[in-house]
């Protein structure tokens, strides 16, 4: 399961952000539907539970100028 290039980008901006971002709000800044947004955050979830139960190992998932670490299996 992989993320598209948007969703990678909703999440680094939920991340970079202190403040409540709407999906309103993220709808504007993409120029998209508020249900093209809400669909691409319901990926995003689905990215971050996926198989979270057999995290075997560490991995390293490269978003660009950020890296995550994370615990998953193969």
């Amino acid at each position: 399961m992989q993320l598209s290039n948007r969703e990678i980008k909703i999440t680094l901006l939920l991340l970079e952000n202190d403040k409540a971002i709407t999906a309103k709000d993220l709808s504007e800044h993409f120029n998209i539907s508020v249900k093209m947004i809400k669909y691409d955050l319901d990926n995003v979830r689905d990215w971050l539970n996926y198989d979270k139960k057999n995290f075997i190992r560490n991995e390293i998932v490269d978003f660009g100028s950020r890296r995550i670490i994370s615990n998953v299996k193969n």
